[in-house]
């Protein structure tokens, strides 16, 4: 059963593409030009497959690349959940409202099945990283869940950091990859070959974030060094190409038992999610300087020992957070009283199932538009 809010939105967009499929030709032809495309443009992507079977003019609009470009500064956030069933590993989107209706569960805008084994690493203007769990090297792919579409990167360099973004000014999507010797090598969509980035060497010796985190632009790590263990966060600016370094948040006390310290993106900061406590946990936002957003006391709440992992997904208007924890169960916690639960909005409670998870802003842009040459169709 699919939320109400979720349900509203789906028939309203529906019935807005009907309503204006019966109106008169003459009602479109006295229109100002920019005015269809503009309404258009605020659909979802599966009203907007909907509009293709409007008419011949519609369908030819909704594959411009000034129409995919204005729907995607438009779109609004969803939540890319990719689970392993028994049989396959699946991947939905779903819709992500201002605040969630937890009775219920929600309807995907899109889903299908992956011919292999995967899980979501990161994610740019509308498209996933996905890495190959299995294979006895590393396989990486980049997959729009909106068109369907997949391909998998080749001639793959060896790394030890790798990173996924889109550039601020050209929109160029980039997989950046870090090799042992600290060498940098960066793969632009579309231009089929790996280049070594000149004169903006890594310096660092250890790197805790195997997979960079991208937001602003920006791809970011927690490194240290032989020289100094001190935690710091490596930054690679996507657009020009170079690295610099900053600190990273202080410890949350002197409890510290291990360096569950991680990395995420949330509400277009950086945020640094400290788990050194086993019974605490401590957010923190990269605004200006690094900002302490809250401490989650969790024992209560999730059992004697807690989680081992605790991935923070979206922060609401209301102040509370969905959360994946473990890979595995949906948790939300509720601002206002402090406290959390389990939810099964998101395929249902599957407890022994891995999950993978993380916010995307669906695109319509076509991988094959982007010029990659191996897409593939599911």
């Amino acid at each position: 059963m699919t939320s109400s809010l979720s349900t509203n939105t789906y028939y309203n967009q529906t019935n807005l593409c009907i309503h204006l499929q019966k109106m008169k030709p003459s009602f479109f032809t006295n229109l100002p030009s920019e005015i269809i495309p503009n309404i258009l443009s605020r659909l979802s992507v599966r009203s907007i497959a909907i509009s293709k079977c409007v008419c011949k003019a519609w369908r030819n609009l909704l594959v411009t690349d000034d129409f995919i470009d204005s729907h995607l500064s438009k779109s609004a956030p969803s939540l890319a959940v990719m689970m392993s069933m028994p049989d396959a590993y699946r991947c939905k989107v779903f819709e992500l409202e201002d605040e969630l209706d937890l009775r219920h569960g929600y309807g995907p805008l899109t889903e299908f099945d992956f011919p292999d084994e995967a899980t979501i690493e990161g994610s740019a203007n509308g498209l996933l990283f996905l890495h190959n769990l299995d294979a006895d090297f590393d396989i990486f792919y980049v997959c729009n869940p909106a068109t369907r579409e997949f391909c998998e990167l080749l001639s793959l360099p060896q790394g030890i950091a790798y990173g996924f973004g889109a550039s601020k000014i050209t929109g160029q999507h980039k997989v950046v990859c870090i090799s042992p010797k600290l060498d940098c090598h960066v793969y632009t969509l579309g231009t089929g070959s790996w280049r070594r980035v000149e004169a903006t060497t890594a310096s660092f010796d250890y790197s805790y974030s195997i997979f960079g985190t991208f937001v602003n632009g920006n791809l970011h790590w927690i490194v240290s060094s032989d020289s100094n263990d001190t935690e710091r966060i490596c930054c690679f600016d996507v657009e020009n190409e170079c690295f610099s370094t900053f600190p990273a948040p202080p410890p949350l006390r002197d409890c510290r038992l291990d360096s569950r310290r991680r990395l995420f993106a949330l509400r277009d900061c950086l945020c640094f999610c400290d788990e050194s406590c086993y019974n605490e946990i401590a957010i923190w936002l990269m605004k200006e300087t690094w900002c302490m957003d809250r401490v989650i006391r969790v024992t209560p709440y999730y059992g004697m020992y807690g989680f081992a992992y605790v991935q923070p997904i979206e922060v609401f208007g209301n102040g509370d957070i969905l959360m994946l924890c473990d890979a595995k169960i949906f948790m939300y916690y509720t601002n206002k009283t402090q406290t959390a639960r389990e939810i099964g909005a998101f395929f249902g409670a599957k407890k022994n199932c891995i999950t993978s998870t993380m916010l995307l802003t669906p695109t319509l842009v076509s991988l094959k538009s982007l010029g990659m040459k191996n897409v593939i169709s599911f």
